[in-house]
């Protein structure tokens, strides 16, 4: 048996492996990749990337750090223009993640990200640096959303409802993640160009509302999400929280 025959034997073993880790976990990915290629294909690439793909990955490496170039603005421009040999012709098309000042990992999280189309950018950033935060934040979304049904019919843009989707979130986020990065969340997932600014102010300042009442509700040992509630229906009530488009209170709508 050659060093081929034996690489190709690795390359087998490899992708059982990765196969039987797939199922285990249950994940959709190993239906994709038997969709999207037959086991002859992905052997041949495995054996590929098993066999080359270190000495390739080395070589560049190597071909960067020699430029002594740092990531940074210019970057880019400079990257693609270094020279190459035989063993580097193909290196300039790693310059991207050469050039990035995330790590390995944070880069492999912000391009997962792409999956969920109507996050910011800035929300990308702050998964990629911080993802276990992020899905607890995320979840707390969720909950926030579910709190605030019950004492409205649906959730709408702009009205109450969003109000309190917004300074639920903010005080959730407070008693699980912190103030600092509670304000990181919310100050990212309002990083959008693409929304008026009258709408990010009104989003902004109940946000910031809903993290000082929890602060204050912490602070006096009276925390819980029924009190968080309770603080919005009377903030509210009181004209303390920006609503653009009012519709009624909770208790207009016959909720006790």
């Amino acid at each position: 048996m050659d060093d081929w025959d034996i690489c190709k034997v690795q390359a087998l073993w490899f992708i059982h492996c990765a196969i039987a880790g797939f199922l285990m976990l249950k994940n959709q990915v190993v239906c994709y990749c038997y969709n999207m290629f037959n086991l002859k294909t992905l052997y041949i690439l495995q054996a590929f990337l098993l066999c080359c793909g270190d000495s390739f990955a080395g070589s560049c490496e190597e071909w960067f750090k020699k430029s002594k170039i740092k990531p940074g603005p210019v970057c880019m421009s400079e990257c693609v223009v270094i020279p190459t040999k035989m063993a580097t012709f193909s290196c300039a098309l790693d310059c991207k993640k050469f050039c990035s000042e995330r790590s390995i990992g944070e880069q492999l999280i912000f391009n997962l990200t792409d999956i969920y189309p109507n996050l910011t950018t800035a929300e990308r950033e702050l998964v990629a640096i911080e993802p276990k935060k992020s899905i607890i934040a995320y979840r707390l979304s969720h909950r926030a959303e579910h709190l605030c049904l019950t004492i409205y019919p649906s959730s709408d843009t702009n009205d109450e409802s969003d109000a309190c989707r917004h300074y639920v979130w903010a005080g959730l986020m407070f008693k699980e993640l912190g103030s600092e990065f509670a304000q990181k969340v919310l100050n990212a997932h309002e990083n959008d160009s693409k929304a008026p600014e009258i709408e990010k102010a009104m989003d902004l300042a109940n946000n910031r509302a809903g993290i000082l009442r929890a602060e204050q509700l912490e602070k006096n040992k009276k925390y819980s999400e029924d009190a968080l509630i309770e603080e919005f229906i009377k903030a509210l009530g009181e004209k303390q929280l920006i609503v653009i488009r009012p519709k009624s209170l909770p208790n207009e709508r016959g909720i006790k």
